[in-house]
């Protein structure tokens, strides 16, 4: 299986939203903020916006040597019909002790909506954002502008188990716009 994992980011300016004290709207424009900081599904947000259907390509890889630990590294890109890709996410799932509770979650759907399904109680930590420039990214988002980033931890039980980067194509401003 072919993960595709964004090692070649190069950021220019990259935040820690926990320890920091920066006014993110002084630093950060509108809609990039309204993205980055949102807590709620992306991949719904951007069928919203889109009004269209979001194609969701993934790909997993396992690796459960460890006892009572299942380790599990996730890739996705998000795209129209037209096959635009709106976004790309890298998630790295490390669950100790019954893993097998979450097998049911790993499957071809976005994690928001399998945990919508599972009725499972989630918080989303933002703990990066950042903005820079990657070859891999420019070419699949086909732009040379600022790709904008966040990372985050999903918490269950306000333990951590899943550990999300995500890059966001400029195109999507084109579709918020703030005045």
């Amino acid at each position: 299986m072919n993960i595709q994992l964004i090692k070649n980011f190069n950021p220019i300016l990259k935040i820690n939203t926990q320890s920091s004290n920066i006014k993110l709207n002084k630093i950060i424009p509108n809609e990039w903020l309204f993205i980055l900081m949102n807590t709620g599904s992306f991949t719904q947000n951007l069928n919203s916006l889109l009004i269209s259907d979001i194609n969701i390509n993934i790909s997993q890889k396992y690796n459960y040597n460890q006892p009572q630990q299942f380790h599990n590294t996730r890739t996705v890109w998000l795209a129209n019909n037209n096959n635009q890709r709106f976004a790309f996410a890298q998630s790295r799932w490390i669950i100790k002790n019954n893993y097998t509770n979450y097998l049911n979650l790993l499957n071809n759907k976005p994690i928001g909506k399998s945990f919508i399904i599972n009725e499972t109680d989630l918080h989303k930590k933002i703990e990066e954002i950042y903005c820079g420039h990657s070859y891999i990214l420019e070419k699949n988002f086909q732009s040379q502008q600022l790709i904008w980033g966040r990372k985050y931890t999903l918490l269950y039980n306000k333990k951590s188990f899943i550990v999300i980067q995500e890059y966001f194509s400029p195109n999507l401003t084109k579709f918020l716009k703030f005045h």
